[in-house]
This record gives structure tokens, sequence and C-alpha cells, in this order.
């Protein structure tokens, strides 16, 4: 059901909600292509000069993205802004997000894993390399496309800009992304570099690899505990699959595996012909967007703030 114009867009209906927007479901009657449309949150309690701020970053860092060019990277099409709302529009994308296959299906094989590996490294080297940090990197957050043989980097929605300044969505006091994939460094000091986005994706490959999380506890307070100071766990696969897991989850930044040397890992061992990851459902959607309330459940906020579209 076509519902209220969004200038030329039609939106429809509505594909999930979260505590920080709506992703609708969107027609473009110029181009002739559906499309999705994110409708960016704004907490009511903030002050107009912080709501301000919050939409001159979300339209900065959606503009950031749109600059990215890769395959496994989300296609940002437009940004919007009527009566104060900031919308993103995006490609719409036919699969199903990481997450709901690892609940549906189980772990991916090590097979389906080296691939998801490299297409992933690849988009962070892209993103990186336009100065683009993603910041919560997470299976809900990467869909599984095109009959599954293609895995896409989505929801730039807490994406940070490298030397852009103070102004940031998190400076409002939002939520910086999820605890149990969130780097160390960012939990202590909200560092904002490239090697955070490599630690976030070491321990979704060994999600990917397992079944479960790494550092998820039952509280938030043991879940930042646990990704702080409890002991890393083992390789979660043999050779240079579970070493490359193993060198993202360091750490000390600076002796994290880079997307070079990860690369260059991957390759070291004579690779048979790819299988497609994991086949999902062939209906379009996005990676789900955080449940309204799940700050109780593993969303990581500012250090500054308490103990999370």
């Amino acid at each position: 059901m076509t519902r209220t114009p969004l200038d030329r867009y039609e939106l429809r209906d509505p594909l999930g909600r979260g505590g920080m927007g709506t992703v609708w479901r969107a027609y473009d009657p110029r181009l002739g292509r559906e499309v999705a449309i994110k409708e960016v949150h704004l907490p009511e309690h903030l002050s107009p000069e912080a709501r301000e701020e919050a939409r001159a970053r979300t339209a900065r860092e959606a503009q950031a993205a749109a600059r990215i060019d890769h395959p496994s990277v989300v296609t940002v099409h437009d940004v919007l802004e009527l009566e104060g709302t900031p919308y993103i529009v995006m490609s719409l994308l036919d699969g199903v997000s990481l997450q709901k296959r690892l609940n549906t299906d189980g772990p991916l094989s090590e097979e389906q894993a080296r691939l998801l590996a490299g297409q992933l490294l690849q988009a962070l080297r892209a993103a990186h390399r336009a100065d683009v940090v993603h910041r919560d990197i997470k299976p809900a957050n990467i869909v599984l496309a095109d009959r599954g043989e293609r895995a896409v980097l989505t929801d730039f929605g807490i994406a940070g800009i490298l030397n852009s300044g103070p102004a940031s969505v998190h400076a409002t006091g939002s939520v910086l992304g999820t605890a149990e994939y969130t780097a160390p460094e960012r939990l202590e000091r909200d560092e904002e570099d490239p090697a955070s986005d490599l630690w976030s994706l070491g321990v979704t490959l060994y999600t990917a690899l397992t079944g479960r999380s790494p550092f998820r506890r039952d509280g938030l307070v043991s879940t930042l505990s646990a990704v702080m100071t409890a002991p890393v766990p083992g390789p979660p696969a043999p050779g240079s699959l579970g070493r490359l897991v193993s060198g993202l989850l360091v750490r000390v930044p600076e002796r994290r595996l880079t997307v070079e040397r990860a690369l260059a890992l991957l390759k070291t061992v004579p690779e048979a012909r790819s299988s497609p990851l994991p086949r999902p459902d062939h209906r379009r959607c996005r990676a789900p967007l955080p449940r309204q309330g799940e700050t109780s459940t593993g969303q990581a906020p500012r250090r500054s703030s308490s103990p999370s579209s």
C-alpha cells in the first residue's frame, strides 16, 4: 500500500523499526526502482542545538558512505530532510541478515566463513580509504544478498568520519554500537580508528564460525567487562582462517591485524572453488535495526554515559 510521498519517493511498508529509526520499502518513480529509506529518529530530549548537530552529522555520514564504491557496501543514493527529520535512501537488498542465517541454520562452514571474511575485509578497505569508520559491525548489519553469494555491509547510521572535527551524533549521548562487538579501545577511550572495525569483524567471524559471540554475557556490565578483560578465546577454526580471527581479536590496536595483512593471510593456503554463502530466504530486506529498549541488553554507551533503526 502506497503511503504519503517523501519528496519523489513513494513509501510503501516498513521493513524494520527501532529506537534510532525506521526503514521503509519505497519506490522511486523517476528511475523505476524500489529502494530502502531509513527515517532517522532523533531523541526527543535533545536541545535544539544538539538536534541540529545530530541532523547535520547524520547527513555528512550518509554522504561519506555514499562515496564508498564497493559491491559489499550498501549503496546510498540520496539524503533528504523533511520537517527536521533526516532520511537516507539506499539500495534495497534481496536477502537476509547473517544474524538471521545463524539463528535459523547455525554456524557457517570454514569455506563459507573464508569467503565472508574476504568480502568484508575488502569492504572495510574501501570504507577506510574513504575515511569512514563503520563502528557497528555485527551479524545483524551484514546482509547475505544475491542468493547468498555476496555479503553486504549495511547500516552506517553511527558511522564516523576521520578528521571531521568534534561534532558527532554520539556527543549527544546516543549509543555507539553493540557492546559485545565493540572494540576495547572504543569503550575505554572512545577512539575513532579503522582498527576498531577490524576487532568487530573478528568478533563477527568468530560468531559466524561458532554460532555464539565470544563476549556475550547475561548483562551489559558483565558484557563490557568481558570485552575489556576476559581471556580472548582460542582460534575458532584451524589454519590461516583461525589465525586471521585470532589476529583481529588483539586488544592492543597497534598489534591487531591490518586489512592488508588479514587479506594476505587469507591467501596463504590454496583455496578450493568458493561455494556461495548460505542461501537465504529470497525476501527483500535490510539488516534489522536494533530493537527499541536494547539499551539494557547489549548496546555500548559513551564511557561517560550510563551503562544500549
